[in-house]
């Protein structure tokens, strides 16, 4: 008896191998449809129907079956026995009743009849010519418009006499007929088609109509909704491509210094600013073409070209591109960081801009080879394989980590700078610490001891000190801060001399520069490199002077704004790889331009820098089944009469101001008046700077209340983050009396060993507090709060990345349950107005990111007004507050 089971819709299971070309060099041949040999159409059934049921989980295929008849808990209609016997996984199918076979049969054959039948259209194919003085021909005949791949030439159709012939399994309905209007109809838009003849394998062209076949026939054709097959060359990218090599530098040559030596005294394969000769040439068609011959080539003025056995289509732009090749030098002298970065662009997507030649094609003396080799086999992962972690690790390294430990270690090698851009809560701390161990464990006794110098944030110290104790408690570490580190020169010389690795603080380490500066390292450490982003700052530039054998960056956001950002932090990493700032902005740009323009720069600066940089997503498959899912939701808040009074009279003041106000001025009141609408969507309170929030304030106060006792009830600890330390304060005092609970508070002034005392109870005391309060920046790096799992962002900082940073102090290794993350948003406000911005915003985050709001200063008072406008949509009562 027939069962229930999935087959193949294709009736004629051999026929699915489509034809063969039909032509073949040097001309158009006739070729019969080469179909592959019998196969077991049973066994073809067999694994289709595994295969479907495979592809459904047990829990889909269970929740499909109640969807179709969810009264019933098992089947017990023949349809619903033939239905659920599609969606069980395995086991044997139940058999069908005969009617119900034959039924499923009769649709099984009209399947196959209308799959049989080709729905087919008029094509045209154009064959080139094997030699530059041969005969072009365009092949007329029929294509199945749902394959391009099947078809059949007009010569082979016409000699059929059926007036349904089946090509390839399919049946063409009609196809002479079809055939000879299609041709009619074509020829009165290329008029060549008139001198095809049923005989002909094709119609002969001139150049010149092949030609205008190539840039306009074939095109007026598709719009008629023709089909047309040109040659692959005529598609194809560009054929100009640039190579350049570069060799030992030149006799009498500045050979300067590495940018760092290793510990034996020993420089690494080559300084950025050695200089290196090096020599451009031209390529068309993968082959050199020297000066002469591209003008000899470019004075035929042509789209065509013939050249070495090869057709070749030379654009405009192209001519444009070899003329402004030959025009610039194509010998001289370089730099080594000049010849690396463009090894380097040799991966990217496009060149700098539509007038250039692209570099495709590169080669270096044996020093260069190497450290390029190198580079492209550590970013491969190639390194992870080859150095084991450190025995001394009191710990286990997830395999993602692994990578990036050995990643470092093999940069060091390379004596190049690397930036370790993991993203938040990944472990990047753990990672470095294994290095750590690795480069005092490879330490030769017979040279200089040289610590490690780690500089972090002051809200960070204590965590490091900890994590340090705990992974490496072998490690001799010198905490160098607060009243009681080293002061004097030999003093500190003494104590970091003995040291293994320093820690300090950016504050500190700029106050005892003298200190730290005179100091040879082993190797200079940033966590949240960003805070030397600003390449003109004190701190930027003294770090940058720190001798060193190896220099690291750690951060969560490599481009937290700018562009620029990244260069202030690979200029500390390699410096003058990214040449001058100056240089880097005008071939980068600061990322304001999204366009194609800034998608083909985006692209080069990826290419230049992704070798130095390791970044992981918590997204990436590696990554991702070591965390549990995350929940983002937004909450629109209502707001009172009385917010509503006040962000009507504050927007109304500013436009009072606005009309006598221009220029700075003019940015002034919008930014101020800003800041006064956000805080009256936070509370009425905060904008009037009073000292506590009454019951009821606002919208967002009640929805927070409403949060957060949800989380005391299901016993799950909470934060809650403000970009404001005022409302922190407000909120704390607020939230301690409301929901009867110890509430924490961290904001900028709270002293470092408090902050360590309540991060370690909240995480640690089963009698610690249930919620912290915390101002976002304060809370936006360097902490681990994987003890709550529910966050709330109070209000918006309009900074995406910020925003993700303060989220991971939850949601980063260590975490084990779901983390759900709540936005409050003020419906009808500038709130919900930005909102709908960020999220373009955040797919810029890693590229470029306004700053805060001064991005609106810059819209007309129209858009201001569309912006800002109170929209009293959720306005809420007395009573409801």
């Amino acid at each position: 008896m027939p069962s229930a089971r999935f087959e193949p819709a294709d009736g004629d299971v051999a026929a699915r191998a489509r034809w063969a070309p039909f032509w073949a060099a040097p001309g158009l041949v006739e070729a019969e449809a080469a179909l592959p040999a019998p196969v077991d159409r049973e066994a073809i059934e067999r694994y289709v129907d595994a295969a479907v049921r495979a592809s459904l989980p047990p829990e889909r295929r269970e929740a499909s079956f109640r969807a179709l008849h969810p009264r019933y808990g098992v089947p017990h209609t023949p349809l619903e026995k033939w239905a659920y016997g599609l969606l069980q996984g395995e086991g044997e199918p139940p058999a069908l009743p005969d009617w119900l076979a034959e039924d499923v049969a009769e649709w099984h054959r009209a399947t196959e009849r209308e799959a049989a039948v080709a729905h087919v259209r008029a094509a045209f194919a154009l064959l080139e010519p094997e030699t530059a003085d041969g005969t072009w021909r365009l092949v007329p005949g029929l294509q199945a418009a749902d394959d391009e791949r099947l078809f059949v030439p007009a010569r082979d159709m016409w000699r059929r006499t059926e007036r349904d012939p089946r090509f390839g399994g399919r049946m063409f309905q009609g196809a002479q007929e079809r055939l000879a209007r299609g041709i009619a109809e074509a020829a009165e838009r290329f008029p060549p088609l008139a001198r095809v003849r049923p005989a002909d394998a094709g119609c002969a062209l001139t150049e010149a109509e092949a030609l205008d076949f190539l840039e306009a026939g074939a095109d007026a054709l598709e719009r008629l909704g023709f089909g047309t097959m040109l040659p692959e060359w005529w598609e194809a990218p560009s054929p100009l491509e640039a190579a350049v090599h570069y060799r030992e530098p030149a006799p009498n040559a500045s050979r300067a210094t590495a940018p760092f030596e290793d510990a034996a005294g020993a420089a690494p394969a080559i300084g950025f600013d050695t200089l290196m000769a090096y020599r451009k040439e031209l390529l068309l068609g993968g082959k050199p073409i020297s000066e002469s011959e591209w003008r000899r080539l470019t004075e035929l003025d042509t789209a065509l070209l013939f050249r070495e056995g090869r057709w070749l289509r030379l654009r405009a732009a192209d001519r444009r591109a070899g003329a402004r090749f030959f025009r610039d030098p194509l010998e001289g002298e370089a730099t080594a960081a000049e010849a690396l970065r463009a090894a380097l662009a040799v991966d990217a997507a496009a060149p700098a801009d539509d007038a250039a030649v692209p570099i495709r094609r590169w080669s270096g003396d044996a020093r260069l080879e190497r450290l390029v080799s190198g580079l492209r086999d550590a970013s491969g992962g190639a390194a992870a394989a080859s150095v084991e972690p450190p025995a001394a690790l009191q710990g286990e390294l997830r395999d993602y980590q692994r990578r990036g430990f050995a990643w470092l270690a093999r940069m060091r090698e390379l004596g190049l700078g690397a930036c370790l851009a993991d993203d938040m809560g990944l472990g990047k701390t753990v990672q470095w610490i294994a290095y750590a161990l690795h480069v005092v464990a490879r330490r030769d006794p017979r040279h200089l001891r040289r610590p490690l110098l780690l500089v972090c944030p002051t809200s960070v110290l204590g965590n490091w000190q900890r994590e340090l104790e705990r992974f490496a408690p072998s490690l001799a570490v010198y905490f160098h801060y607060g009243p009681e580190r080293a002061r004097g020169a030999a003093a500190f010389r003494q104590t970091a001399g003995a040291a293994d690795v320093v820690l300090t603080s950016y504050t500190t380490a700029l106050r005892d520069r003298k200190l730290l500066g005179s100091t040879p390292w082993d190797a200079v450490t940033l966590d949240e490199a960003q805070y030397v982003k600003n390449s003109g700052a004190q701190l930027t530039r003294f770090i940058r002077t720190l001798p060193s054998v190896h220099r690291i960056a750690l951060t969560g956001t490599p481009v937290e704004n700018r562009l620029s950002d990244l260069w202030s932090i690979f200029e500390f990493l390699n410096p003058g790889f990214l040449g001058s700032e100056r240089a880097f902005r005008k071939a980068f740009g600061d990322g304001a331009d999204r366009g194609e323009a800034g998608n083909r720069s985006s692209g080069r600066l990826h290419a230049l820098v992704r070798p130095f940089l390791l970044r992981r997503m918590k997204s990436d498959p590696a990554v991702i089944g070591d965390l549990p899912d995350k929940i983002e939701q937004t909450s629109y808040c209502g707001m009172t009469e009385r917010q509503a009074a006040m962000y009507t009279a504050a927007l109304e003041r500013m436009a009072d101001q606005l009309k006598r106000a221009e220029g700075i001025r003019r940015r002034g009141v919008i930014l101020s008046t800003i800041t006064k609408l956000k805080q009256i969507c936070n509370a009425p309170e905060q904008a009037l700077r009073e000292r506590s929030l009454r019951a009821g304030a606002s919208g967002k106060l009640l929805r927070l209340e409403e949060l957060l006792r949800e989380s005391l009830e299901a016993d799950v600890r909470a934060i809650v983050f403000t970009q404001y330390a005022t409302m922190a304060t407000l909120l704390h005092s607020y939230l301690s009396v409301r929901l009867g609970c110890e509430v924490g508070l961290m904001i900028g002034k709270t002293p470092r060993k408090e902050r360590e005392s309540l991060v370690e109870r909240f995480q640690e005391a089963e009698d610690g507090p249930k919620v912290l309060v915390l101002s976002l920046k304060t809370g936006g790096f360097g902490l681990n709060l994987t003890r709550a799992n529910r966050l709330v962002h109070y209000d918006r900082w309009w900074n995406p990345a910020a925003e993700r940073q303060a989220t991971d102090r939850a949601y980063r290794i260590g975490q084990t349950r779901t983390v759900e993350v709540w936005k409050l948003v003020t419906k009808g406000t500038l709130e919900e107005s930005i909102e709908k911005l960020l999220e373009s915003k955040e797919r810029l985050a890693d590229d470029v990111v306004g700053t805060g709001e001064q991005w609106i200063t810059e819209y007309s008072d129209e858009q201001l007004n569309e912006l800002l406008s109170l929209r009293r949509q959720v306005i809420l009562s007395e009573d409801e507050a």
